[in-house]
């Protein structure tokens, strides 16, 4: 049987956050005419309703505003993993994100934002504290459960097909 992915239909605009998200940068979209970053990804910007927007790097600061944690789900792919963190993170770069938090990050503080890709090979946005000592996916088995690993990304990136 083939290894269950994350639910995986997504729009061509938020494939274009897969490289960075391979690369662990955080990178959004930002329209070119007003400047705001734009999240959820969109065909055109919310502010100015111009469509000149592209995928940039992104001030990855944040203030966690609130958490909850997701133990029952009717998604195959989540059913079968421990619960999992998500919380609504407002970044420094303006927007307001829902980010899988790592285990360590504290309630209602600051956090350090990062695109990853999940198993799937689509990009995933988590929330890492801001403290080195437990601060990488590695640390968190949650965490490492919903992500792929750099090696695996550099190859998904060479051939998408690939599982």
């Amino acid at each position: 049987m083939p290894p269950m992915l994350p639910p995986q239909p997504r729009s061509a605009a938020t494939l274009a956050l897969v490289a960075p998200a391979a690369a662990g940068r955080f990178a959004l979209q930002c329209c070119k005419a007003c400047g705001n970053f734009i999240y959820p990804v969109r065909n055109i910007c919310p502010t100015c309703l111009s469509q000149d927007i592209a995928v940039t790097d992104a001030p990855a600061g944040g203030l966690l505003l609130s958490e909850t944690t997701i133990r029952i789900t009717g998604d195959p792919f989540f059913r079968e993993r421990p619960p999992v963190r998500q919380g609504l993170v407002r970044a420094d770069c303006g927007v307001t994100i829902i980010a899988i938090l790592h285990r360590d990050c504290p309630p209602e503080g600051r956090v350090r934002l990062s695109l990853r890709l999940d198993r799937g090979g689509k990009p995933l946005l988590l929330a890492f504290p801001l403290h080195p000592e437990s601060s990488e996916v590695a640390d968190d088995p949650s965490l490492r459960d919903l992500t792929m690993d750099p090696a695996a990304a550099a190859a998904h990136l060479a051939d998408p097909d690939r599982p």
